[in-house]
């Protein structure tokens, strides 16, 4: 298969297998066979650098500085295409692989880690350049603490809003989730 742009009722086939994300710009993240690449119509496909040979390494977001978020040999990673073509690697969080979902405009990722756990889930965290990897189960309320587990995220917002799921502690289903910063 190969990625595609819909844009002014107009298909464009592009030059990579996948397309996961697009910004206001119509800058699109995605991968090929080499791995993750970032796609603009002035630059073309970009490759992505790696932390070694290519394995399931991918660039998931792309928020509207071009920043691209995604994973490489298990950890988080930042690209910068636009700029030499640099990267940022998030590294573990506690020793456990990383893998980031999202970045929003403020460079501010969320994404899931693997610490050694009974059932072998993923845990979330909030990643920034001040505080680093902070787990999300941590900053909420005692309260919401006691009434939800399993804390499971897909993006977050330039408010800091991040979507997601988690399960009620009486409850076997997930339940959709927003987690609202407070100040």
């Amino acid at each position: 298969g190969a990625a595609f742009l819909w844009q002014s009722g107009a298909y464009q086939t592009l030059p990579f297998s996948t397309g996961l994300d697009i910004n206001d710009a119509g800058q699109i993240v995605g991968s090929n066979n080499s791995g993750p690449c970032f796609w603009s119509p002035s630059t073309g496909v970009i490759n992505l650098p790696l932390l070694g040979a290519y394995t399931n390494d991918l660039a998931r977001s792309i928020n509207n500085s071009a920043v691209c978020a995604g994973v490489s040999k298990g950890h988080a990673m930042l690209w910068y295409p636009l700029q030499g073509n640099a990267f940022q690697d998030l590294g573990l969080f506690n020793g456990a692989s990383t893998e980031a979902w999202d970045v929003n405009d403020s460079g501010v990722v969320v994404g899931i880690y693997w610490p050694p756990t009974p059932d072998g889930s993923g845990k979330s965290f909030r990643w920034d350049a001040v505080n680093g990897f902070q787990d999300l189960e941590n900053l909420l309320t005692p309260a919401d603490q006691a009434m939800w587990t399993r804390l499971g995220v897909y993006g977050i917002n330039n408010n800091g809003q991040i979507v997601g799921y988690a399960y009620l502690s009486s409850s076997p289903r997930p339940h959709a989730v927003i987690l609202s910063p407070t100040p």
